[in-house]
Parts: structure tokens; sequence; C-alpha cells
């Protein structure tokens, strides 16, 4: 949910719990003035009746407003109490035609030579329509108000938050390999300071340490390889002497063979390194058809000298939107990989499809985790030649290119599938 509409959710709800909250006080206070002003009228009504039979020994005519029916009920005189009290009921109201809730006063009253027994009455409809339409009078103003308050929070926040969200999108598009600078929108609002300030020493430093690690893959190829370089050639000088002893020559291919595995794996990790700091960032339109005919060319003779059975079946003009050489690697080591695993005289499927290339190659029952064969330095065989990094740079080509790849074994095949 964003930021501006879960604001807005908050304050409509804090808003409407407060209005409830309020109206619920509101109506209440609202009844018990009405109830208090009616009680006080019915208490007037009771002084001037009682004042009037005190001095005239008469019942009243038209003291009372007409609409209010009183009642008188003679009364011994061994049944006079002073106590009144106020009783709520229903009284049938011609003009409404049915029975409307009304409040009483009930007391005894003295003439000078009869005791009364009097109830007062004082309908409660008219409080009640009051009240009524004061409620949904606010009702309608609290919708209105909710709406006001929707708008103006939205409005506000949106001014406030501006920066925010134009930082945010910059910060989307910051290129890390680019070294440039961020720029940032300015707001005179002090967090907004304080993390633009933090963002940027972040991105500053990030830079720094992307430029010093660039600066090292790229030193390290070099550094590395030249005095390997240097190594295996004396060795291959070496292994060419005749003078030298069976044991002597053992010693010296391994040796070889070391510092060749160790070139390959600079390499390797070199390359892996490239990928991760996106060192392969230009992409353009390639026909991966006739990039696939090339590797199973070149690999041709490979599987027909390990007697491997290739079965292909490649669409024509497919074309993808990738970096040219992360490509090549790529097709490359999926084939060697196919190649490398295979069984003894087994088979390697190859298909590519508009949306998909899949290949896959008979081998031994899988024993490791499947999630694992595509992290460094794992491998089916802990004894195999491989350095157990032709996966691990495969998904990190899949991961750079924004594509998808997906392995499955159905015995004897080990799948490997990408999608585009």
């Amino acid at each position: 949910m964003k930021l501006l509409n879960k604001t807005g959710i908050y304050t409509i709800l804090g808003s409407a719990l407060v209005f409830v909250l309020g109206g619920f006080i509101f109506y209440n206070f609202l009844n018990m003035e009405i109830n208090t002003e009616l009680a006080e009228k019915l208490y007037q009504e009771k002084y001037k009746i009682e004042s009037q039979l005190q001095k005239l020994d008469s019942l009243p005519a038209l003291i009372l407003e007409p609409s209010d029916p009183v009642q008188f009920e003679e009364v011994e005189a061994n049944e006079f109490k002073t106590e009144f009290k106020f009783v709520d009921t229903l009284i049938y109201d011609k003009y409404e035609d049915e029975n409307v809730p009304s409040r009483q006063i009930r007391f005894y009253a003295k003439a000078k030579a009869k005791i009364y027994y009097v109830i007062i009455s004082k309908s409660l409809l008219e409080s009640e329509d009051l009240v009524d339409v004061i409620t949904k009078a606010l009702a309608i103003l609290f919708v209105i108000f909710l709406f006001f308050i929707y708008l103006l929070n939205r409005f506000v926040s949106k001014k406030i938050w501006s920066p925010f969200f134009v930082n945010l999108n910059k910060i989307k598009e910051f290129d890390l390999s680019a070294l440039k600078p961020l720029q940032l929108e300015n707001s005179d609002i002090n967090e907004f300071k304080q993390l633009n300030q933090v963002i940027l020493n972040m991105t500053s430093k990030m830079q720094g340490d992307y430029k010093s690690l660039k600066e090292f893959s790229e030193n390290a190829s070099h550094e590395i390889q030249t005095p390997l370089a240097i190594i295996k050639s004396k060795l291959e000088l070496l292994i060419q002497s005749e003078s030298l002893k069976e044991d002597q020559m053992q010693a010296i291919q391994s040796v070889y063979d070391a510092a060749n595995r160790l070139s390959r794996l600079n390499q390797a990790l070199i390359l892996l390194s490239k990928i991760e700091n996106h060192q392969f960032e230009k992409r353009e339109q390639i026909n991966f058809s006739e990039l696939i005919k090339k590797h199973i060319s070149n690999f041709s003779e490979l599987i027909e000298a390990k007697e491997i059975k290739l079965k292909q079946s490649v669409q024509n003009n497919v074309i993808l939107t990738i970096n040219p050489i992360l490509a090549d690697i790529l097709i490359s080591n999926l084939i060697t990989n196919a190649i490398k695993h295979n069984a003894e005289k087994g088979e390697i499927e190859i298909k590519l499809l508009a949306d998909s290339f899949l290949i896959s190659n008979t081998g031994e029952d899988l024993k490791a985790n499947p999630l694992e064969l595509f992290e460094r330095f794992k491998k089916e065989n802990t004894g195999s030649e491989s350095l157990g990094l032709g996966l691990s740079i495969v998904k990190k080509i899949i991961e750079s290119e924004k594509l998808l790849i997906e392995y499955s074994y159905q015995k004897p095949n080990h799948i490997i599938q990408i999608k585009f």
C-alpha cells in the first residue's frame, strides 16, 4: 500500500473514531439538556396549579398550554403527600393518531377544602424530532468534514513528501557503475535532510568500494596471470627435457596441472566478480540461434570423441537482447557442463524455442541438493577436476540479464532450462 493512502486511511479512521465518540457524548448531553428543560417546565406548571388552588380555590382553566393534558382526581385528605415524581409513558395523541412518548409530573395539591391528585403531561415528540434533526445534520456535516480532511491530508502529505518521492525515484535509477554522484532533492524538513545526508554518504562509500573492487579485479587479472604464465612456460620447458627421471617428470607434471588449475580458477573468479559488479552492461540484439549452432560446431569433435549422442532442435532466428560476451560464456559453460558430467556413451539434447532454451544430459543419479549446484565450489563429485564454478557463472549471468533458470532431474537426464 502506498504511503499517502495508508496515511489517509489512518487519518480517516482516527477522525471517525473521534467524531463517533464526540457524537455519542453530544447526543447524550443534548438529551440531558432537553430533559432538564422539560423537567423545569413541568415543575413551573406544577407551581402555577398549586398557587391557583391555594389562592383561588378553583381548578385552572387556560394557564397551561393546550397541548399539555392535565388530569385532576379528588382524593381523601389522608392521602396527601408532599412528594412529586416524574414518569415517562405513552399517551394517545389525536392529532398524530398514535401513542406518543410523554413525560409526566405527578403530585398532590391542596385547595381550601379539597385535595387533588394532579398529573401534568408533556409530549416528548418534538424533543425527539429536534434530536433527530440535529443528529442527521451532524452526520452529514461529519461526512463532509471527513471528505475535506481526506483531501486536505492528501494535499498536505503530497506537498510535504514530494522531495521524498523525487529522491526515491532518483535512488531507483542510481547506477553504481556510472560513478556519478547521486543528486538528491533538497528539503526544508530536518528528517529528510538527515536522510539525504545518510544516503549520500552511503552511496559515496559504495561508489568508492565499487571502484576499488573494480580496480582490484582488473589488476588481479594481470598481476596473477602473468606469474602463472611464466610458471607454466618454465614447467613446459622442464617437461620437454630428456634428462629428467620419471618420478621427476611426474612431479613437474603435477605442478603444471596445479598451475593450470589455479590459472583457470583465477579467470573464473575474476569473471564472477566482473559480472557481479555489472561490468558487462552493454546489451545488443544477437541471433541466439546462430550462436548456439556455432558452439555446437565448436564442441562437435569433443562430443564425437566421447561417443556422446547429440540431439538438437534449434529454431531459426531467435533474437535475444543480451550482452554478447555473457551470451557466449553462458552457452559455452552449459555445453561444457553437459559434456563433462555426461555418462559414458550418453546423450545430450539441445532445444531452442522462441521463449526458452533447454539443454539436458544423461548422468549419474543426483546426490547433492539441486539448489546447491549453482553455488560456488559446489559439485556432485568432490574428486572431479571441475572447479565447481561453471554453473555459478551461469547463474550470475542469468541474474545479470534478468532471465529465469530452472534445473530438474528426470532419471537419467539432468535438465537445465532458461526462459527468456
